[in-house]
């Protein structure tokens, strides 16, 4: 009987023995010996392998053993991963296109810079060569112009008007018999800066990206061989004594740059008297994504100072 009250009750047939503590919960003095009869609970649990308890054990035995060969990521880690991967790759893209517009910008402005420097070389050595008469060419008797400053100035223009650009004509000499003249116009289709050598017959395009031309004409009136004035086409006279040309040249990047960029909405003067608005001409925004530059130059007539 003591044996039996220390292991507990037996259940109905076919059960395990239940110690007393366990079955009745009790607290105190009894729970003390819980230990002891864990010896004794191993051997019942391998006599009644179908009890409850032992099922728990074999079910958590098998949730260990099942879990050993599990490898991998679960849904929501993956979900995760490629959540920081999109925003890895949205930074990296980001980079890629800043850098495609800060190359494509600097390839634009460097190719306008040089043609800017290429329109402005080839306007002056053309003006510097003006008014060198020394035969007489194409009916025409040159004579001395520093001792007659009231004679013809072989220079020419002709006012475009308003924004329109202007044509340059200057004269020079060849050779005996033949007045050779150079010719510079604005293609307002094409937008080029065009020569023509043979008085405006045919034009070979120096310049692209030339979307204004403006001249003028720096005029001596008491001949003092200093500029007096600048003035347009249309106030030369033949009696007039031009000794200084000013041309300015507004320029633009031939193709438009990347997406991205900042639309041109500047207003631009080309030529003009500097710090004045006079003869000043004013280039309105077109608001595309080009970039655009004023060349000016004021060159002085070589041959009409000596």
């Amino acid at each position: 009987m003591e044996r039996q009250s220390r292991l507990g009750r037996r259940g109905p047939l076919g059960s395990c023995p239940t110690p007393s503590w366990r079955r009745f919960g009790g607290n105190g003095g009894e729970q003390n010996h819980r230990y002891r009869h864990l010896g004794r609970s191993a051997q019942r649990r391998r006599q009644c392998p179908d009890s409850d308890r032992n099922r728990t054990m074999k079910g958590r035995r098998m949730k260990k053993l099942s879990g050993i060969g599990e490898a991998g990521l679960s849904l929501v880690e993956m979900l995760v991963a490629m959540a920081v991967s999109l925003v890895l790759l949205g930074g990296v893209y980001q980079i890629f296109l800043s850098s495609t517009t800060t190359y494509g910008t600097q390839a634009e402005l460097g190719r306008l810079q040089e043609n800017g420097r290429f329109a402005v070389d080839i306007l002056a050595r053309e003006i510097r060569r003006a008014g060198t008469p020394r035969f007489s060419v194409d009916g025409r008797s040159f004579v001395n112009l520093t001792s007659n400053p009231g004679a013809e100035v072989p220079i020419t223009g002709n006012e475009g008007g308003g924004t329109v650009s202007d044509t340059l004509q200057l004269c020079y000499e060849n050779v005996p018999g033949t007045l050779a003249r150079t010719w510079f116009r604005h293609d307002t289709v094409d937008n080029e800066l065009e020569r023509s050598l043979d008085s405006g017959t045919s034009w070979q395009p120096v310049i692209e990206g030339v979307e204004s031309f403006q001249v003028l004409y720096g005029i001596d009136s008491n001949e003092d061989i200093s500029v007096d004035s600048y003035v347009t086409a249309t106030a030369l006279t033949p009696a007039t004594v031009v000794v200084a040309v000013r041309f300015g040249v507004l320029l633009r990047t031939v193709d438009e740059l990347p997406q991205g960029s900042g639309l041109d909405t500047r207003t631009y003067m080309v030529a003009g008297t500097p710090g004045e608005i006079t003869n000043q001409v004013i280039i309105d925004p077109v608001d595309d994504r080009r970039l655009r530059q004023v060349f000016t130059g004021t060159i002085s007539m070589r041959n009409q100072l000596r």
